[in-house]
């Protein structure tokens, strides 16, 4: 028997195409996710994955367990939702997933607010994608609208601190970038258009170390305007980048009361503030 911590790991990884994407979903390092593939292939008796100097690529057995595995894991996952869902009661554990950089800015300071409206429900905000009751997301989802909403969408800039700015002229300014060539956001592309030729002298996957290392004067970066406190506005060439935020709700569990209220909820985080109405589209 194999071990379902090992065949969720391998399912991410199938779904995200990398390593470094399926750690940044399950919340963890590449070498677990590395070593729980090799722990199931060792299980399985077969090689799932062929092993690149720079990436790992499935193979034939790799996605044919791939797609058993996401039909496994949907279901035992949707036992699971409804289970925590409750029906009508309007308590329990409801289950989020959400960026880091959204649940910090826009979730996490109105948590007040439903633990007023429901004490008995608990958000739990640190869980991978797959495990979720909803999904706050960026994006579209794949595929179309279905079972989804559009919360709002957050307008994107080149920021820097305003000390930084000062002293450089625009040729000088250097960059700070997402973590890998392979795994590049739509901000990620739309900053290599804006810096042109200019360095990149930070790189990180994680969107408040970005914004971190910015406000630490490293050099200019790729953020929304709803996190841009104590930044400047660097110069850019005028292309506008908005990325679209859209909640999803597991179709098994979306009529459970506990579930719609929270969707409610975090609708509310997108439209209720002053800070969320002005990087509204």
């Amino acid at each position: 028997m194999f071990d379902w911590e090992d065949l969720r790991h391998f399912s991410v990884f199938a779904q995200r195409g990398s390593l470094s994407a399926a750690a940044r979903t399950l919340a963890v390092d590449h070498v677990t996710v590395a070593r729980r593939i090799a722990a199931l292939e060792a299980q399985l008796g077969l090689e799932l994955v062929e092993r690149k100097p720079r990436a790992y690529i499935l193979t034939g057995d790799g996605e044919h367990v791939a797609r058993l595995a996401d039909r496994m894991l949907t279901e035992s996952l949707a036992i699971e939702r409804v289970s925590r869902a409750g029906g009508i009661n309007l308590a329990g554990e409801i289950v989020v997933y959400a960026p880091a950089a959204l649940s910090a800015v826009l979730i996490a300071p109105r948590l007040a607010r439903l633990r007023e409206a429901h004490p008995d429900l608990i958000l739990r905000l640190d869980a991978a994608s797959g495990e979720a009751d909803l999904v706050v997301q960026w994006g579209r989802p794949v595929g179309g609208a279905k079972g989804g909403r559009k919360l709002g969408a957050l307008r994107f800039g080149l920021f820097a601190t305003p000390g930084y700015l000062n002293v450089r002229e625009d040729a000088d300014f250097k960059f700070i970038d997402d973590e890998a060539e392979q795994d590049v956001s739509p901000e990620a592309d739309w900053l290599k258009v804006q810096a042109g030729r200019r360095a990149v002298v930070f790189r990180s996957g994680d969107l408040l170390v970005r914004r971190a290392a910015a406000l630490a004067g490293v050099g200019v970066a790729a953020l929304p305007e709803a996190l841009s406190g104590g930044l400047a506005r660097a110069p850019d060439d005028g292309l506008l980048l908005e990325r679209e935020i859209w909640l999803i709700l597991a179709e098994d569990v979306q009529d459970a009361a506990a579930i719609r209220a929270v969707g409610d909820f975090l609708e509310s985080c997108f439209t209720s503030s002053a800070l969320a109405m002005a990087a509204l589209s």
